[in-house]
């Protein structure tokens, strides 16, 4: 009844190893709740929020990884009107972010389905977006989103919604480096910087500063020995570990912040299509598998 991290020779004896403990969406009231679920975000009761592309709609469970509600979609309450959204995460005021992907926008809800915002629309101008995909927070209130069919990073206030820095992927010491991103992930480790995963097949990583200035980055597959499909990257806010979401290796790679191997995190049954991940101050997984249309809970041993 085990699904551990698998340590390498060169893995550090901090990285803990992890236990599947329940699935969510699998069985009880929660049965069928899932279809598509492609994003997971976690509020601060410990309530988990899980992002559905095919019937754009927020499923939430409670902490014990019981129904609650549907906001969105068919047979739901709340008429959010998504269309093929990629990604979710929660503000420190408790409030749901959604990356609407096909709607080209920003749509900002509380956890009861009372919208709060919506920000952008189709374009190329610094407070419009093109299929963005996915968001997180820093530590100050600032807001990044992978505006991914404009090739850049959009940065904006939390609070009000306004853009304040736009990263592009075409100019200066970005070129080459920012290249169509999926995957966002902000670390507060050191002065604090945020991860980018690039490319639809994601395999290579990048590191940028707060003020969006490259620092390192590293080709996925030359540390890894097989072969990666990368769709989802986030940072444990306490042990440095980056978690990332592979769906060619029905698995999530444990990473140090030089990109070697620490370990692989796998559900019990074999069975696992990761696309979305979510981690606790406590180093608990959640982990949205689109094939068994459930979420994976992991915790360390």
């Amino acid at each position: 009844m085990l699904a551990l991290v698998l340590l390498g020779p060169r893995a550090d004896a901090a990285t803990p190893e992890w236990r599947q403990r329940a699935l969510l969406g699998d069985h009880g009231p929660a049965r069928n709740k899932l279809r598509e679920p492609v994003a997971v975000a976690l509020l601060d009761d410990g309530s988990v929020a899980v992002l559905e592309r095919d019937r754009g709609s927020l499923v939430l469970f409670d902490a014990r990884g019981r129904y609650q509600r549907t906001l969105g979609g068919t047979g739901s309450v709340g008429g959010l009107e998504l269309r093929r959204p990629e990604g979710v995460e929660v503000d420190p005021e408790g409030n749901v972010w959604v990356a609407d992907t096909g709607n080209h926008r920003l749509l900002v809800v509380k956890p009861d389905g009372t919208r709060v915002a919506s920000y952008g629309s189709l374009g190329s101008s610094r407070d419009r977006f093109r299929e963005p995909r996915d968001i997180t927070f820093d530590r100050s209130g600032l807001v990044y989103v992978a505006d991914t069919g404009n090739e850049r990073i959009q940065v904006l206030r939390a609070s009000s919604g306004a853009v304040v820095a736009s990263w592009s992927g075409r100019t200066g010491g970005r070129r080459g480096r920012l290249t169509r991103p999926v995957a966002l992930a902000y670390s507060g480790r050191d002065a604090g910087g945020l991860w980018v995963l690039n490319g639809d097949a994601g395999r290579r990583l990048e590191f940028f500063d707060r003020e969006g200035h490259w620092q390192s980055g590293f080709e996925v597959p030359e540390t890894v020995p097989d072969e990666v499909d990368l769709v989802d990257v986030v940072v444990a806010p306490t042990l440095y570990r980056m978690f990332l979401a592979d769906r060619a290796g029905a698995r999530v790679l444990v990473l140090d912040r030089k990109g070697v191997l620490q370990g692989v995190v796998e559900a019990e049954d074999g069975n696992l299509q990761p696309r979305g991940i979510a981690v606790t101050r406590n180093l608990d997984l959640y982990v949205t598998d689109v094939t068994g249309r459930r979420v994976v809970y992991f915790s360390p041993r």
